[in-house]
């Protein structure tokens, strides 16, 4: 039998493309709309051959209850940070957190702004270390990886673990069952709806 995620994406690929963005999406976001991870980055590009809308993947993540920003857009990609805002908010208000940011010059006065900046040193840095505050990775990890820590790395899954292996062990899973869970529930609506 073939695996449940190769029995997802071949029935996803036969889709129009606002229905195959929606049920990828759904997939992809599980973690974020079951409320278990602040934010997810997607790179989103080409589908046979043709490129996937900004403005049709931001319609998408806001009909999923969630809001987008468009960090970084090439002429093939466009790469998108879909967020809870009440979870930004819950971020910009840790103290450790608050103090990192405010130490790379981020304004936290509003989700808004905050995430402007943020846009602004994607653009410049790339992909700025930093961004793994916003996807709800742990502070220490965070600040260990952008200075190039020393330290051995225990684990590598939604991100880089240099400290507290068991409790990103926990987290990983219930992130990977969240996707697992969307799986079963999308694929159970596409077969039904066939």
């Amino acid at each position: 039998m073939k695996d449940k995620r190769v029995v997802f994406f071949d029935r996803i690929r036969e889709l129009e493309d606002t229905e195959y963005l929606t049920y990828y999406l759904k997939y992809q976001l599980a973690p974020v709309i079951m409320g278990y991870k602040p934010s997810i980055t997607l790179s989103l590009g080409r589908r046979d051959g043709r490129r996937i809308s900004k403005i049709k993947t931001l319609k998408v993540i806001e009909s999923l209850g969630l809001r987008g920003m468009v960090l970084r857009e090439t002429t093939n990609t466009h790469i998108v940070l879909a967020y809870r805002k009440c979870s930004i908010e819950d971020i910009l208000q840790q103290p450790k957190e608050r103090e990192f940011l405010e130490s790379l010059g981020y304004p936290l006065d509003s989700v808004y702004r905050t995430l402007s900046y943020l846009r602004k040193r994607y653009e410049y840095c790339h992909c700025p270390a930093e961004l793994g505050t916003f996807l709800g990775f742990p502070i220490e990890d965070v600040k260990d990886y952008m200075c190039g820590t020393k330290k051995k790395c225990l684990l590598c899954g939604y991100w880089q673990v240099y400290n507290n292996r068991c409790e990103a062990e926990k987290i990983f899973k219930r992130y990977d069952d969240a996707k697992e869970s969307m799986l079963s529930y999308l694929l159970e609506e596409l077969l039904r709806s066939s």
